[in-house]
């Protein structure tokens, strides 16, 4: 250790009190710097060593000013203050910032598990809960932006991982909602390299009957995979089965695997008389989601001349066509026919002119 000389004494007393008020200055910035990162707000600005903007209240004053003769110390604050800025900026991109919540706009809320985010917007107006880009219309951001992107890296609690998970508890709600509010706009997009672009599965288990038996309300434009593995589009809704279903998938027709003999006048209630009607149930040879079938119409035991009709039990009154005619005694007579059936899988008989057997075969329906 050297002899103070006296002339090193004040210099040093300088210097001790320089350095004191440099480590005092460099806490208030690293206090500073802390709050600012737990804000998640943008770090001071530096404009060059020794010059630089203070945050409002992050110490007295605006701006450091710095006596004559204490350069080392302003030259020591401003590499500070860079090295300072430049850490709280590596902590923004590589912490919170580089999370889809964080690059938001405005003030977003976040929660910790399961993570979610709610996010009021950046301007005036109603809020929402994702906003893509810094407006809040196509006019702010005239590039096409997404609402709410998903994307699957693998890992998480799905097998396979999914990028957009919708779920509702409530009855009748809706799991993800897609809505496009242009007049040529596109409410959802399904796009896939090589997989399924969409996949379209019915609640925890396809019905085995369409319309389906239970009493859940139907909306027209609805999509339903039934048991049988085929796809339905609603075209006309309402709830269970008096909602109307039409079948996407498959030509809309089915051939029985071995037709099946619906009906016998012989063996039930005896041949028809002249002008009679009978209501017919088709129902043990097609399932419910029939709308339609294929007939072979036998009539037998023929007297005179007369005809037969066959349509939909839900029409009420006879339609002005025929679908086989006889003209003499003791005949018997067959034809092919195709007819509506009601929601009921039920037809209808009537004989006009003479009386007759009528013999009804099932051998296909449409659905």
């Amino acid at each position: 250790m050297t002899e103070d000389n006296g002339h090193d004494g004040p210099d040093r007393q300088e210097r001790l009190a320089v350095l004191e008020e440099t480590v005092a200055v460099l806490r208030e910035e690293l206090a500073s710097l802390r709050a600012l990162v737990a804000a998640n707000e943008v770090p001071p600005v530096v404009t060059a060593p020794g010059e630089r903007v203070v945050p409002a209240g992050s110490r007295p004053g605006s701006a450091v000013s710095d006596p004559p003769g204490r350069t080392t110390r302003r030259a020591l604050l401003g590499a500070a203050g860079a090295l300072g800025a430049g850490t709280a900026a590596g902590l923004l991109a590589g912490g919170a910032a580089a999370t889809p919540v964080a690059a938001l706009p405005g003030g977003p809320t976040v929660a910790g598990s399961p993570g979610w985010a709610r996010y009021t917007g950046a301007g005036p107006g109603p809020g929402f809960l994702f906003e893509a880009g810094t407006g809040t219309t196509e006019l702010d951001n005239p590039a096409e932006k997404a609402a709410l992107a998903g994307c699957a890296t693998g890992g998480a609690g799905f097998a396979p991982t999914t990028g957009v998970y919708g779920y509702s508890a409530g009855a009748g709600g809706i799991g993800v909602m897609a809505v496009a509010a242009a007049a040529d706009g596109v409410g959802l997009v399904a796009q896939s390299g090589g997989g399924a672009a969409l996949r379209v599965a019915s609640g925890m288990g396809a019905p085995t009957v369409v319309p389906p038996a239970t009493q859940q309300i139907w909306v027209a434009g609805d999509l339903l995979r039934s048991a049988d593995g085929h796809l339905w589009y609603c075209t006309d809704g309402g709830q269970g089965s008096a909602s109307r279903w039409s079948r996407l998938s498959g030509t809309g027709f089915e051939l029985l695997a071995v037709p099946a003999r619906a009906y016998d006048s012989r063996l039930e209630d005896g041949p028809f008389s002249g002008d009679e009607t009978r209501i017919i149930s088709l129902a043990a040879a097609i399932p419910a989601r029939a709308n339609g079938v294929l007939l072979n119409l036998t009539v037998a035991d023929t007297v005179g001349f007369g005809y037969l009709q066959v349509y939909s039990a839900a029409v009420a009154s006879p339609p002005a066509t025929s679908n086989l005619n006889w003209f003499a005694r003791g005949q018997i007579l067959a034809n092919a026919a195709v007819s509506a059936v009601d929601g009921s899988r039920q037809i209808k008989l009537t004989t006009q002119g003479d009386s007759a057997s009528v013999i009804v075969d099932v051998f296909g329906y449409y659905a």
